[in-house]
């Protein structure tokens, strides 16, 4: 802390959770990605969900991640999700998966998903996914989509898909 009225990263940690429930939209949004990898979980949760959306959430560790609320995450922007690194994005839970909105699954890197987390993820929000996004599934991940996901994929980004991960019958079903 010095003489210009800003706390520094080593300040934050005293800080109590009642005081961290306290803060106002700009003083979170000014806490850069390096002070935000040193709060605590209990400074986290004391924050509303509409202050975790402007967090600089790429400073979260995968713990600290894990720690927020499913409901939190869908205050999350686009832009701090896309921002996460395939590290945080492995970490998140299927509760988070589901808790994103359309335009945060249109952003989260889904190469790094897993099998579960893919599974996550509802029928409409794949049928807003860019051509860029199906592509970017493995074999794997395409082999465990469900027929419902697979159905709600656009025409267009079915050319997309790596179908090798697909059994015969499941092609079939939405491929013809």
């Amino acid at each position: 802390s010095g003489g210009s009225g800003t706390l520094g990263t080593s300040g934050l940690v005293y800080l109590s959770a009642s005081v961290f429930a306290s803060l106002g939209m700009a003083q979170v949004q000014a806490l850069s990605s390096t002070q935000v990898a040193y709060l605590s979980t209990a400074q986290l949760a004391a924050l509303s969900s509409s202050n975790i959306g402007h967090l600089a959430l790429e400073g979260l560790s995968t713990a600290q991640l894990l720690g927020l609320e499913s409901g939190d995450v869908a205050f999350v922007s686009s832009g701090s999700i896309s921002r996460l690194t395939s590290t945080q994005v492995a970490g998140l839970s299927e509760d988070q998966i589901r808790g994103l909105t359309s335009s945060n699954i249109v952003s989260i890197n889904l190469s790094g998903l897993s099998t579960r987390q893919l599974s996550a993820i509802d029928a409409e929000d794949f049928a807003g996914l860019g051509a860029g996004a199906v592509g970017s599934l493995s074999t794997q991940q395409v082999s465990t989509l469900s027929s419902v996901q697979l159905k709600a994929l656009v025409p267009s980004n079915i050319t997309q898909l790596k179908v090798e991960g697909l059994s015969s019958d499941r092609k079939s079903t939405r491929l013809n």
